[in-house]
């Protein structure tokens, strides 16, 4: 079935107000190497950049999320999230009446 992007997320706050569950769900299949920032605001968002460009960003941080939906509503979200070292993209999809998560992208960041 045909997805189409429905939103798109930069403030992790934003992304966890609508969409917990699918945060939690990519948190699990990362076995916390990544944990949703409940907390998160502007200031926090900052400092990341900050120790991201800097190259001390250790472990992974929310860069962004787009929401996908098809005919009948929430299909997919897809996460990106970021550290110093690393990309990882990770799509979260509705199957079934349950959210499943996959690891789409674990690469090794180059300078950019």
């Amino acid at each position: 079935m045909q997805e189409h992007l429905h939103d798109y997320f930069t403030k992790e706050e934003e992304f966890l107000t609508k969409y917990d569950g699918s945060a939690l769900a990519a948190s699990e299949l990362l076995k916390n190497d990544w944990l949703p920032n409940r907390k998160c605001n502007d200031s926090s968002r900052r400092q990341r950049d900050t120790l991201l460009e800097a190259g001390h960003l250790l472990g992974l941080a929310f860069d962004a999320a787009a929401v996908y939906h098809n005919l009948h509503g929430f299909s997919s979200v897809q996460i990106v999230l970021r550290s110093s070292q690393r990309i990882v993209n990770v799509r979260v999809a509705h199957l079934d009446g349950q959210l499943v998560a996959e690891k789409l992208v674990d690469r090794r960041r180059r300078d950019e």
